[in-house]
């Protein structure tokens, strides 16, 4: 084989390579916006944010299968507030326990 015939081979396979690399990056891109989506909505939701769908006037036509609206929240943001109401309720609960026993 020639050098050149070399140097097309393998231009053409790390073009191939670099492709595919893409389309890979592509669809873990799109699976970890489609899950972050997902789990905001669901701590969006316990957490008691408000739902698109009450608001026609600014949303109209929006359903309940719009979800809520969490604004600029990310999961990880939303996950810290549940976990700051999650304490907080946990050390309510510590404090009425130790009131009853007194």
């Amino acid at each position: 084989m020639s050098k050149e015939s070399d140097e097309a081979r393998k231009a053409h396979f790390f073009s191939e390579t670099r492709e595919e690399n893409w389309i890979e990056f592509q669809r873990a891109e799109n699976a970890y916006f489609a899950l972050e989506g997902e789990v905001c909505q669901i701590l969006g939701k316990a957490l008691g944010y408000p739902w698109y769908k009450d608001d026609q006037e600014v949303f109209p036509g929006a359903t309940e299968a719009d979800g809520v609206c969490v604004g600029e929240h990310v999961a990880d943001s939303l996950a810290l507030e549940a976990a700051r109401i999650i304490r907080q309720l946990e050390s309510s609960l510590e404090t009425a326990d130790l009131g009853e026993n007194a």
